[in-house]
């Protein structure tokens, strides 16, 4: 049996989403962003059944799409992008940790004036390390990477970077078959990811605070209790699911509609790098609906964090022009994915349609375009590089 990352995550959320239906049902409501929200069971199921339908059509897109043939040659990448990453990712760490920034939970941003915030924000190390570590023929520096991003995270205050590199590490060595020493080690580090999943967001909370580490090392006794777990399962569970979102954007979607065809929160389809810096060009602002369900519906103004909308959300807002939903979704699925299927290799494509989940699913439009960008890009790239290496006249010489 192959262990495959996106039937993972496919399950993860059908099951997330499953258990958080039963439980909004069962309860008239759910907590979420730390309010109840009374909602009607019909509304949940609808919410569900939208989600569904969405999850189940990018499965069979996934399998449609791994049934291509392969590129014959797979991207292999050699120690010099091991060492850039490393040289990147620790910039990164040390600006972040020296200049208070990019940490989860703020509001602290760099000046826009300042040279290294464009140098950040173009060459995005995060972004680059799920895109190049996957594909690094060393292991020795695809785990020295893999350190320093989930210590980078830390810092920053985000715990799903351990998340992150658990589907990297599938991805990376897939197949991953399983036999009895491989399972034995996947039941082992999954024992430890939920044996420390209360110590992972005392200190998430502690970092977003301003708090030091090692205090919460300090109180690790006392923050391994039997009621810390309960909470830390259910707020595990809250993170993959969002069908109590759905459901909200769902009551609220007469409404809301009008407000997106006001401009009060900007299109789906603009959000991305590339469409960041046109909208600045032109002296324009975005607003996503990621942000606007913050202050619209939580009722929190001015926050720093966003939420999560679904594509199931984005459905019952757009209702009769849902369909340019799908044919943008059918887009930006297919032709990257035909891309890396073609001259990236499997662990490019696969790579593409975990985050399909990780991101699309959620509704981080954005994260999921800038990602399928830059590794079609890196990809491309890189070919041509190989390519122009191996002519003739490049050979003779």
């Amino acid at each position: 049996m192959v262990l495959n990352p996106f039937h993972i995550l496919f399950l993860l959320y059908l099951l997330a989403n499953a258990i958080a239906l039963v439980q909004g049902i069962v309860d008239g409501g759910m907590v979420l962003e730390y309010q109840f929200f009374a909602i009607s069971s019909s509304v949940f199921i609808a919410s569900f059944v939208v989600q569904f339908v969405f999850l189940l059509a990018m499965l069979v897109m996934f399998h449609v799409g791994r049934g291509m043939r392969h590129c014959s040659s797979p991207l292999s990448l050699g120690p010099e992008w091991g060492y850039l990453l490393i040289v990147l990712q620790v910039s990164f760490a040390i600006f972040n940790s020296y200049m208070a920034v990019n940490i989860a939970g703020t509001g602290a941003r760099l000046d826009e004036s300042s040279l290294l915030n464009y140098v950040f924000i173009v060459f995005q190390p995060d972004l680059l390390f799920i895109i190049i570590a996957i594909s690094l023929r060393s292991s020795l520096l695809f785990h020295i990477n893999v350190l320093i991003f989930l210590i980078s995270m830390l810092l920053r205050g985000w715990m799903g970077g351990v998340f992150i590199v658990f589907i990297i590490y599938i991805i990376r060595y897939y197949p991953v078959r399983l036999s009895v020493n491989s399972t034995v080690k996947l039941l082992g580090v999954a024992f430890l990811i939920l044996a420390s999943l209360p110590f992972i967001l005392e200190a998430k909370w502690a970092v977003r605070e301003g708090a030091s580490i090692l205090d919460v090392l300090m109180r690790a006794q006392d923050i391994m209790t039997y009621d810390n777990y309960l909470t830390a399962f259910s707020y595990l569970v809250n993170r993959f699911q969002h069908v109590g979102h759905v459901a909200l954007l769902l009551e609220r979607s007469d409404l809301l509609k009008n407000l997106y065809l006001d401009g009060a929160f900007s299109s789906y389809w603009l959000d991305g790098l590339p469409q960041y810096a046109a909208i600045k060009v032109f002296g324009g602002e975005f607003h996503s609906l990621n942000s606007f369900m913050v202050h619209y519906i939580f009722g929190v103004p001015g926050a720093s964090w966003n939420t999560n909308p679904g594509i199931a959300g984005w459905f019952f807002i757009l209702r009769e022009h849902s369909v340019f939903l799908i044919l943008y979704l059918l887009l930006f699925l297919t032709l990257p994915f035909y891309f890396a299927v073609r001259y990236g290799g499997a662990r490019v494509s696969l790579l593409l349609a975990c985050f399909s989940l990780l991101y699309l699913f959620h509704g981080w439009f954005g994260a999921y375009f800038n990602l399928m960008s830059y590794s079609v890009a890196f990809v491309f790239l890189h070919r041509v590089s190989v390519s122009n290496k191996n002519t003739p006249l490049t050979r003779d010489s």
